[in-house]
């Protein structure tokens, strides 16, 4: 057996024997020299792994810890790449691989893969502009990978898992008629183009929910350090480049039995462009929690066979199917299934909250704002749907805003969003003051992780609880005298995901409750004051 080390990556090869040889030789070539001696190894590599079967996922490893060798993590690449011939070639390995993949017709007229079963890592790789079109993989994990460029995976099969937990994709991304036949983990993506689905199959999981791995303590035999940040994440470098969020340090990771339901973790998925899952095939649960949609979430014609957690009001449900199932379905606020003569039952808007339409997934902001005066109204006049709108306000709120809030140079229509923004939060504000009676709304829970909040008013409220998991606070924000009968998070209970407060913050009388913190050993609580406190006392100076 060959060992084969490439910088940090090791890569077993082979039995030994002059071909396992000739790929150890070729894998290292890649590692040094210029243009032309790397692109010779990247033929012999293809030459090797043609001729000899028994090698061709031991080439695939070399390609992969080739590519994950890349040592910058900028979003955009740099006219000053340090290695431009490592980029250059690093694209040549991939195309190479990428050709191996795909199905070409065999001797029966099937199409299969010239290199079938190959798994693939490029976990924490630099990907330039890939095009895994209609390639076949067995499993592939691209965990905090960086795409740089149009990625494109349309028409792409997954025989196994396709892990890309905390990849970033900086320009769009090309899933449309991908077939994930085991598990599609996208938990914390972040999709900074376009992202389209159209007509994907999930025949496992589809999870877009919070980035953390579930651990157990002793895995690999080593013991982590009592939960500590620092033993579970954050890992990944890729530069957190949202615009009006400073980096909340989510973790990568967890220990198993500490989330205890799926409201727990951290950030899901980001959307800055539009989604597009128009047609897509969901087999498995379908999981949307927290994520977060910037522009349209277009799912027209999908169909739901499981489980779904899809509250966010962007999400256009048009002739979307759902089946009958003993498991939950969450849709969002206004939307509803009724029974279908053809097959299972269809998403249609519900008559029963009207006149809300969806007027929150209107482009236009002046609909955006008479949607939340028709929220308003519906609260007021019916309390047991007080609950569901103050989700979808939150909700809303968890849209991202693409310009810097701070700026003096708005334009009108920028300034046009950030006044929808406060309404929203004021409408949630206005009916938490048990001081106004006739307008409280009691009990009120404020899923807010991830929002970005301008001027924030909570003084004198009293609601159950609120999620500030990282949450950015812009503008001057008051919580002096309100009152959280159950608690208000501001960072994950083990650290990572901490709200960020980018102004002024009054806090005098403030009653935050307890944090529980979870571990492994005795639990313990604190204070939310003692760490809205410490966060705010970290804060850089100005």
């Amino acid at each position: 057996m060959i060992v084969l080390i490439v910088r940090e990556a090791v890569v077993t090869i082979g039995d030994g024997g002059a071909t396992a040889e000739a790929v150890r030789a070729a894998a290292g070539r890649l590692r040094d020299g210029g243009v032309g001696p790397r692109r010779d190894a990247v033929v012999e590599l293809a030459r090797l792994g043609d001729d000899h079967p028994d090698l061709r996922q031991d080439v695939a490893e070399a390609v992969c810890a080739f590519v994950r060798e890349h040592p910058a993590r900028d979003e955009h690449p740099s006219d000053g790449d340090s290695d431009p011939a490592g980029a250059e070639v690093r694209r040549a390995a991939l195309a190479m691989l990428a050709d191996r993949l795909r199905p070409v017709p065999d001797a029966t007229g099937q199409d299969t893969a010239r290199w079938g079963g190959i798994a693939v890592d490029l976990t924490g790789a630099v990907v330039d502009g890939v095009d895994f079109t209609d390639c076949r993989f067995d499993r592939a994990a691209f965990a905090d990978c960086l795409f740089r460029g149009t990625t494109t995976f349309e028409g792409t099969r997954w025989a196994g898992d396709a892990l890309f937990p905390r990849a970033v994709f900086s320009c769009d991304a090309r899933f449309t008629g991908a077939r994930f036949d085991g598990d599609a983990v996208f938990g914390r993506a972040r999709f900074h183009g376009r992202a389209r689905f159209d007509d994907a199959r999930f025949d496992g999981l589809a999870w877009f929910g919070f980035g953390e791995e579930g651990i157990w303590e002793d895995e690999d035999g080593e013991d982590l350090d009592d939960t500590s940040p620092e033993g579970l994440g954050p890992t990944t470098v890729i530069p957190w480049n949202e615009p009006n969020e400073a980096d909340p340090h989510w973790p990568d990771a967890y220990l198993m039995g500490e989330y205890q339901s799926w409201e727990e973790g951290g950030d899901g998925a980001l959307f800055r462009g539009a989604a597009s899952f128009r047609g897509a095939r969901f087999r498995n649960a379908a999981w949307f929690w927290k994520v977060r949609f910037g522009a349209a979430a277009v799912f027209r014609g999908a169909r739901f066979d499981s489980q779904v957690y899809l509250d966010q009001p962007a999400a256009d449900l048009t002739d979307a199917r759902a089946a009958a199932t003993d498991r939950e379905q969450r849709w969002p606020f206004g939307w509803t299934t009724v029974p279908a003569d053809d097959g299972p039952a269809r998403l249609t808007t519900d008559a029963a909250v009207a006149p809300y339409a969806h007027q929150l997934a209107a482009a236009e902001a002046s609909v955006r704002l008479a949607g939340l005066r028709i929220l308003d109204g519906l609260g007021d006049a019916r309390p047991e749907l007080r609950a569901e709108i103050v989700t979808t306000v939150c909700a809303y709120l968890r849209t991202p805003l693409p310009f810097p809030v701070g700026a003096a140079d708005l334009d009108d229509g920028q300034r046009t969003e950030l006044a929808v923004r406060r309404s929203a939060q004021e409408l949630l504000t206005a009916r938490l003051r048990p001081s106004d009676a006739d307008r409280f709304w009691p009990d009120a829970e404020l899923s807010l992780s991830g929002a970005t909040l301008v001027g924030l008013d909570l003084s004198g409220c009293r609601l159950a609880c609120a999620d500030f998991t990282g949450t950015q606070f812009h503008g001057a924000t008051r919580l002096d005298g309100v009152l959280f009968t159950r608690g208000a998070l501001f960072r994950l209970p083990d650290g990572g995901g901490s709200a960020t407060f980018h102004g002024p913050v009054l806090h005098d009388d403030a009653d935050l409750g307890e944090e529980h913190l979870a571990s492994s050993g005795p639990s313990r609580r604190h204070t939310a004051r003692a760490t809205l406190e410490s966060l705010l006392a970290a804060r850089p100076v100005p």
